[in-house]
């Protein structure tokens, strides 16, 4: 007899955050999360920004020959413009991975010169994609069930 898995499914953005709400940045770009929960062992990852693309997409998972999970892209859209988007998400999906214990993977999709203009004026002084990774984190945290 096999159990059946389901695949449950969870998203959110950035600005619904209440300390982005009350924050006096505008200029703050909606970034989007989706999560697809497979199973126990397995999580799918979106990030993204207005453009609702899949360009990338990385993955990573423990093995007992490394300390810290094997991460490697396994789709990009276009190697030399996005690099550093790239390698984002392949850090993302290593990261996750780590702490959620289970193969993870991340398709980041946010353009890079929102990385690099985008600073958070909350007073933490966190760049956009230190928000991103905060944000996740806390909703990791605040809905351990979804992940």
């Amino acid at each position: 007899m096999s159990e059946t898995s389901s695949i449950n499914f969870h998203y959110w953005s950035l600005k619904t955050d209440e300390e982005l709400k009350q924050s006096s940045d505008e200029k703050l770009p909606n970034i989007n999360f989706h999560v697809l929960k497979y199973s126990d062992k397995c999580l799918y990852v979106w990030i993204g920004d207005f453009n609702n693309k899949i360009e990338n997409l990385s993955c990573a998972i423990k093995t007992p020959y490394e300390k810290d999970p094997t991460g490697v892209e396994i789709m990009l859209a276009n190697e030399e413009l996005n690099n550093n988007t790239n390698s984002l998400g392949k850090d993302l999906s290593i990261k996750l991975s780590r702490k959620l214990n289970k193969q993870v993977f991340v398709s980041f999709n946010v353009a890079c010169d929102l990385l690099e203009k985008m600073i958070d004026n909350t007073g933490d002084g966190l760049s956009l994609m230190q928000l991103i990774e905060k944000r996740l984190f806390t909703e990791i945290k605040q809905h351990p069930e979804l992940f």
